[in-house]
């Protein structure tokens, strides 16, 4: 909890967007030139999720920040960091607030623009699953549903190519990509998967927006997840802003500790934008 805490911190503490331009590099840069996959869970964010019918919540603290900018005619070079932590809780109707797993990863991504419809980001990554002391029956010394910690973690580089047109007053834009882990626990994890999706964003007073990702991860057999979200945005896309949104999961469970389970739900979420 205070790891979540210094990081809330970090990231909500304003701060002056200063350029500074050595040759071709300018330190920085306003905005992202790869925008957040929105119903990728795996895409840092910052706000909350509130399920249907259970007492759960899940806590974002993240974001994503491109900090060097290079140019070379249309093209456009960016490297930044994604840091990325969030909780699940396992009483929500509670005044203490009982944290029962956490996960997290840290890294950086390269992305290109190629100065129209495409663009590509590749991200190095380490992530890590944890349990908290939510998770923990002190009254029957064990953990609930015995189900002991076990050692996850993935250290894994993703790449993935976004293709984005306006349509009908909206901007659409479909990916697809390639994950592999150099080394991953539990072994039973295989090292490849992937993730396409869509995404509708609407231009105008009324920025409402469909998104839709899937991926495909081994078990080590391979199967299919998916998210979906149905949500408005107040503010530019191109800005900082937050949105409201229906979300629908099914599939494996966004946690590692649980990497093995399938779970299917509905909730309410918000997220900040911060770039």
């Amino acid at each position: 909890m205070r790891f979540l805490f210094v990081l809330s911190l970090l990231i909500l503490t304003p701060s002056a967007h200063s350029q500074d331009q050595q040759g071709n590099g300018t330190f920085f840069p306003p905005g992202t030139i790869f925008p957040a996959l929105l119903a990728n869970h795996a895409d840092p964010r910052l706000g909350l999720q509130k399920e249907f019918n259970t007492s759960h919540m899940k806590i974002n603290v993240g974001t994503s920040a491109d900090i060097v900018e290079f140019r070379s005619g249309k093209n456009i070079w960016r490297i930044g960091i994604d840091v990325f932590v969030f909780a699940l809780t396992q009483d929500f109707g509670n005044t203490s607030l009982a944290i029962e797993v956490v996960d997290g990863f840290f890294g950086g991504h390269l992305a290109y623009h190629t100065g129209g419809p495409l663009s590509y980001r590749l991200r190095i990554l380490h992530s890590g699953s944890h349990y908290a002391d939510g998770h923990y029956d002190a009254v029957r010394d064990e953990w609930q549903g015995r189900r002991s910690p076990i050692k996850f973690f993935r250290d894994f580089g993703e790449l993935t190519a976004r293709y984005e047109s306006l349509l009908a007053g909206a901007d659409v834009a479909l990916y697809s990509g390639l994950s592999y882990a150099a080394a991953r626990k539990p072994l039973a994890l295989k090292p490849l998967s992937s993730l396409h999706g869509v995404q509708i964003r609407v231009r105008g007073s009324a920025r409402g927006y469909f998104a839709y990702h899937l991926a495909f991860l081994g078990i080590p057999h391979y199967v299919g997840s998916s998210n979906a979200e149905l949500g408005v945005r107040f503010g530019e896309w191109a800005s900082q802003g937050v949105r409201f949104y229906l979300y629908y999961n099914q599939g494996l469970d966004d946690f590692g500790q649980y990497y093995n389970r399938r779970r299917t739900h509905w909730g309410l979420g918000f997220t900040v934008d911060l770039s």
